[in-house]
């Protein structure tokens, strides 16, 4: 579930940096694809959330987590400065400039320069504290919680546009409350099997279906490029049915694939590779140019290059990258 999730991300970030400009050029295959493309991100991080909330309410926190974590983090944050300045997409005019350059990279996380890795860093520290309230609640209470965490994060923001100052880490919580629930509370789902698999993937039809029509609209009545957005967000109500039904569809299946986990295991990394915020015009613009293809008849086979591309190299180097600090902590210890 993690591969194709981020698989998904990585299709959604060619479509929204890949600089793609429509306008009220008219309807195109291209431009629907490109809509399809954009479809998964949210939905995504969204299943990833999941899947961490159903693991670490049963968790122990280790501070070696954490620390493992920013480093990561950490190295590919200044890793990217580098091939920034070397590249030039970033000017270095002073030493100040320089230092500033290295001190973000270095303190990544409280600086964003991952938004997601920033939250997620957030929703970890705070996993403890919040195991300990979400066990002290007996079942009828946490589901209250559920309940009205996404009436205010989700139904408010998304349906009536009120948006109770959301932000990324209170939402990650809501969908932590809603793991552990499902960890806490196991219901057998595989008698369900098939009504979570149509669930599943009849909400992510509609889902994409709602954010082409949104899109075409929008050619003429501009006001709806605002819907395109609102439904494919994480805290939108289809985004969240989705999420949960894929997660528990998936849970319906029995895979034991030692090929399959090593790679899961990469795609945090492949997520810091590819969506920092200092080399996308250098990605997606200069080394693969994909703007320059959206009137091309190929363009949706050049796409599905790019994103295999993508993932298959941001794997093997985050692979690489493991095990070379596998090796230097056994030295170390």
């Amino acid at each position: 579930m993690r591969i194709i999730t981020m698989i998904m991300i990585v299709m959604h970030h060619f479509a929204v940096h890949g600089g793609f400009e429509f306008g009220g050029t008219g309807v195109s295959w291209n431009r629907i694809w490109v809509q399809i493309l954009s479809g998964g991100g949210r939905l995504g991080v969204d299943i990833f959330i999941l899947i961490s909330g159903y693991f670490l309410i049963n968790s122990e926190y280790k501070p070696k987590k954490v620390i493992t974590l920013a480093l990561q983090i950490m190295e590919y944050a200044l890793l990217y400065a580098l091939l920034a300045v070397c590249t030039g997409e970033i000017d270095v005019t002073s030493v100040r400039d320089g230092i500033m350059l290295i001190v973000k990279a270095v303190l990544s996380i409280p600086y964003g320069e991952y938004w997601f890795a920033t939250a997620y860093f957030i929703l970890y520290m705070f996993s403890p504290y919040l195991n300990r309230l979400i066990k002290s609640l007996n079942k009828e209470m946490h589901f209250k919680l559920i309940i009205t965490s996404v009436v205010i994060w989700c139904l408010f923001p998304r349906l009536l546009g009120a948006s109770f100052d959301f932000n990324y880490v209170v939402w990650f919580a809501t969908l932590y409350f809603i793991a552990a629930y499902l960890r806490l509370y196991p219901v057998n789902f595989k008698n369900m099997k098939k009504i979570c698999w149509l669930v599943a993937g009849g909400s992510y039809i509609l889902l994409l279906s709602l954010i082409v029509v949104f899109d075409i609209l929008s050619i003429k009545n501009p006001a709806f490029t605002y819907y395109v957005s609102s439904v494919r967000e994480m805290n939108s109500p289809l985004t969240l049915v989705c999420a949960i039904f894929t997660f528990l569809a998936f849970g319906t299946l029995t895979i034991q694939s030692k090929v399959i986990n090593n790679i899961a295991l990469t795609t945090f990394g492949i997520y810091l590779l590819h969506d920092n915020p200092k080399i996308r015009n250098l990605l997606w613009g200069k080394i693969f140019s994909v703007n320059t293809y959206i009137r091309s008849p190929f363009f949706i086979l050049y796409s599905l290059f790019v994103i295999g591309i993508i993932f298959s190299v941001c794997s093997i180097i985050e692979m690489l990258r493991m095990k070379v600090s596998e090796r230097l902590r056994r030295k170390w210890k």
